[in-house]
């Protein structure tokens, strides 16, 4: 009987134990995230069973899985300890401070932290790659340009910025050979004018007509070929400039369409985590 009584006891106290672990700590749940611009990101969430000790942080996680922490001084709202329960906890993280770029899809994670009494943690979650902490400038997105911005280069150098207008990848293709095609028609049609001048001038300081009708000639068809083919130079450079920019625009507009939202619910080293995806 004795025996009976001091298990059924011990059995009593660890229930107890691990009910007041269960609910001694803060649950996060129904995370949203807005991006007003590309300088900051606001991140909410409800929070319930909250104790004076938990401490909530936030993350950000690319695609590669590493986690980026933000420095204490460019994230400020509902972080940290003493947060009690409540709807629309707000965060907002500056990332231009911080020296991040926010260019494409990242997740927003929340989670909380039990600390001790004496500030040690309790239940902590999955340590965090390193890379993240050692970068003094970490690119939250990896999307490459391919707006119309390079429209600018194709002025400068015909075929070449549409090369990194191409998706998924650039494309180099037969683009350099454009280039080629344009700088060698204006050094021709340059050429032919030099020509068209000098056999002008010839049939000018002709003492007849009929002598200088072979310079006419000469001079009229150097001329013809100079029009021709700076004209030609100029409808590829126009033509390849025009399709850049085009293109550029198509991917700018394809890159700010909505993709879908998901929000996934987990536990890390016993840790609630609250998974938000988003794009932008």
């Amino acid at each position: 009987m004795i025996y009976h009584y001091f298990l059924r006891s011990w059995l009593f106290l660890l229930f107890a134990g691990l009910t007041t672990g269960v609910l001694g700590q803060g649950r996060v749940s129904n995370v949203r995230m807005r991006a007003p611009d590309q300088q900051s990101v606001e991140i909410y969430y409800d929070l319930k069973n909250a104790q004076p000790s938990d401490s909530v942080y936030v993350r950000l996680q690319r695609r590669s899985g590493i986690l980026v922490k933000p420095n204490a001084a460019n994230v400020s709202g509902a972080i940290g300890q003493n947060q009690t329960d409540g709807r629309d906890k707000k965060v907002v993280w500056n990332l231009r401070e911080n020296k991040l770029l926010l260019r494409e899809e990242v997740r927003a994670v929340v989670l909380v932290k039990q600390l001790g009494t004496a500030g040690v943690v309790a239940e902590a979650p999955k340590p965090e790659p390193p890379a993240a902490e050692e970068k003094p400038y970490e690119s939250v997105a990896t999307r490459r340009y391919t707006g119309p911005g390079w429209a600018l280069l194709s002025a400068l150098a015909p075929g070449i910025g549409n090369i990194f207008v191409q998706n998924p990848t650039p494309k180099v293709g037969f683009r350099p050979l454009v280039t080629v095609a344009a700088y060698g028609l204006l050094l021709y049609g340059a050429g032919q004018q030099g020509d068209a001048k000098q056999a002008y001038d010839a049939y000018s300081r002709s003492p007849s007509e009929t002598e200088g009708e072979p310079f006419y000639q000469q001079a009229n068809s150097a001329h013809q070929r100079y029009y021709i083919a700076t004209r030609a130079a100029g409808l590829i450079w126009l033509t390849d400039v025009t399709l850049t920019l085009l293109k550029g625009l198509r991917n700018e507009r394809a890159a700010k369409k909505q993709p879908a939202v998901s929000l996934n619910l987990n536990y890390q080293a016993n840790t609630p985590v609250a998974l938000f995806r988003y794009s932008f």
